[in-house]
This record gives structure tokens, C-alpha cells and sequence, in this order.
């Protein structure tokens, strides 16, 4: 199974990071690779562009999301934007249910030396107490992550969510449930697609207390 090839410099041409952040994604991209030979971490058919489909996409939330600020990802799976922003510097929390995903994100902390905590449960189970910042990629659609964790949502909580074109109806289904203030971020590796940051969420017809 092949990859392209990605430079420390066409890297950098993107985003400045140091050798040792570059060489942890270059060993991420490795076991990536390696795994997916026998667990489905990402679709085969976007192997050979993992850095720009997989990388790239992820690394771009580092200049969104404001260093320091503990966060957990949801429906982690291979490790897609939370290894990467792990690598980055993050402390993150990781959500994942499938087990065998699990022994993967298990590995890849253990190999590139990550503090970061996984948790093997479902995102409904998932507690938002200490946390303030939820990520998720390819996961769920907008609508169906905030009833996943309505029950723990506060409107201090804010969403950084990756998603593809169709990300206006998404939002468009989610307001017949939840008020919320949204911002849109044009993403670097789909012109079609966005960041979409969620904020100030609320269930409709619930009152504050």
C-alpha cells in the first residue's frame, strides 16, 4: 500500500513546524499505512493522497483552536484530527468505540511518546465536564453529534467540526433542534468544504437555567 511523498518542506509550505513535529507525522502516516492493511482507519481510496486528504486537513485546526485548551474528539477512529493535534502539542481526549481502532490509537500514543487519554466507549457516554473544546471529523453529521451529546452540552462548549460540501444542509437540519452561533472557515485542502465552529449551543425550547 503506497503513499505520496511529503517533504518537511512542502510541509512547512503550508504550516512552519519544527523536524520532530514533522518526523511524528511522518511516523503517524507510517502506521497509518500499516494498520490499515488489516483495520479500515480511512478509506483505501485516499491512501495515496493521505498527507494533503488526511494531514493537511487535520493540521489546520492548530492555527483555529487556542493552544493550551483541553479537548476531546469524537468518534476518534484513526486518530484523525486528534493524533495530529496531539503531535501538535494538544492535550487531548480521545472517544472511540470500535476496539480493534482502540489497539491502534493505543499504539500510535505509545510509539510517538503522546500525553494524551483514550477513552473505549460510545460518545453518548461521554462526559464534557473538564473540557471546553469537542472536535470531530468524518464522524457524524451535525445534527446527530449535538443530540449524541446534548445531555453534557453546555453553552460553553465550542464545536470544531471538518466537514465536505454539504455542509449547509447540516446545518440547516441541526437548527430544526439547536440554536447556535456559527463560523465558517474555508478549508485548505477542499474549497467545497469548511471548519465549521459552533458556539453558544443550545437545545431549542430549553430554557437556561
Amino acid at each position: 500500500m503506497t503513499n505520496e511523498l511529503f517533504s518537511y518542506e512542502q510541509f512547512c509550505s503550508h504550516f512552519s513546524v519544527s523536524r520532530e513535529t514533522y518526523q511524528k507525522l511522518e511516523t503517524y502516516v507510517a502506521l497509518l499505512c500499516k494498520w490499515q492493511e488489516s483495520v479500515n482507519l480511512i478509506s483505501n481510496s485516499t491512501v495515496a493522497s493521505i498527507w494533503t486528504r488526511h494531514i493537511l486537513d487535520s493540521y489546520q485546526l492548530v492555527g483555529l483552536i487556542p493552544s493550551g485548551n483541553l479537548l476531546i474528539d469524537m468518534g476518534s477512529g484513526g486518530g484523525l484530527p486528534a493524533i495530529v493535534l496531539s503531535i501538535a502539542g494538544y492535550p487531548v481526549s480521545l472517544v472511540e468505540s470500535d476496539g480493534k481502532k482502540i489497539a491502534f490509537l493505543r499504539e500510535t500514543s505509545r510509539v510517538l511518546e503522546l500525553k494524551n487519554t483514550i477513552h473505549h466507549q460510545r460518545v453518548e457516554a461521554t462526559s464534557l465536564r473538564d473540557v471546553s473544546i469537542i472536535t470531530a471529523r468524518a464522524f457524524a453529521p451535525v445534527a446527530a453529534i449535538l443530540l449524541m451529546l446534548q445531555k453534557e452540552l453546555t453553552s460553553a462548549h465550542k464545536l470544531f467540526l471538518l466537514k465536505g460540501k454539504n455542509w449547509r444542509d447540516e446545518i440547516s437540519d441541526a437548527e430544526k433542534s439547536f440554536a447556535f452561533v456559527c463560523e465558517t472557515h474555508t478549508s485548505i485542502t477542499d474549497p467545497s468544504g469548511v471548519i465549521l465552529i459552533l458556539s453558544n449551543i443550545q437545545r431549542r425550547g430549553v430554557t437556561s437555567a
